[in-house]
C-alpha cells in the first residue's frame, strides 16, 4: 500500500478539495453558516460530480453551511458567475476559458481560489472505423 500509485493521486486530490473547501468556508465565515446558501456549479462531469460532493459534504457537515448544486453548461457559468447565480465552480479548465477569464478576473468580477488539481490531458477521440476511412 505504500507504494500503491493510485492511491497517492487520489490522496491527493481529496487532499486539495478539502483545503478548497476550508478556503471556502473561510471565504464566506463572515456570514452565519446557517443562513447562508452556498450555490456550487454542477455540469454534470463524474469528475466535478465527485468534487462537489466532497466540497459539499465538508461545507455541509465540518462548517454549518447550506449547498445548492446548480446546474448549469460550462458556457452559461461564465454570465451566472459574475451575475451571482452561482458561486463557486470546481472546475474550470483555465486554457479553455482563457480570454472570458482573464476578462472577469481583470475586472474583479471573479475571484481565482486556486488550483485543486492539475495533469489533466485534453485530446480528440474518434472512432477506429472514422480513423480508417480517413487514412
Amino acid at each position: 500500500m505504500k507504494n500503491n500509485p493510485i492511491l497517492k493521486p487520489h490522496l491527493l486530490i481529496f487532499t486539495a478539495i478539502c483545503l478548497f473547501s476550508v478556503i471556502l468556508a473561510y471565504h464566506y465565515s463572515k456570514f452565519k453558516p446557517e443562513a447562508t446558501v452556498i450555490r456550487i456549479h454542477d455540469d454534470q462531469i463524474d469528475i466535478q460530480k465527485l468534487t462537489n460532493e466532497i466540497a459539499r459534504f465538508i461545507l455541509v457537515n465540518g462548517y454549518g453551511y447550506q449547498v445548492q448544486l446548480v446546474e448549469s453548461t460550462i458556457k452559461e457559468v461564465h454570465d451566472r458567475l459574475v451575475a451571482g447565480d452561482i458561486d463557486v465552480t470546481l472546475e474550470l479548465w483555465k486554457e479553455n476559458n482563457l480570454v472570458w477569464y482573464d476578462t472577469a478576473r481583470g475586472q474583479g468580477e471573479v475571484v481565482d481560489l486556486g488550483l485543486i488539481y492539475s495533469g489533466g490531458r485534453q485530446y480528440w477521440i474518434i472512432p477506429k472505423w472514422y480513423a480508417q476511412e480517413k487514412r
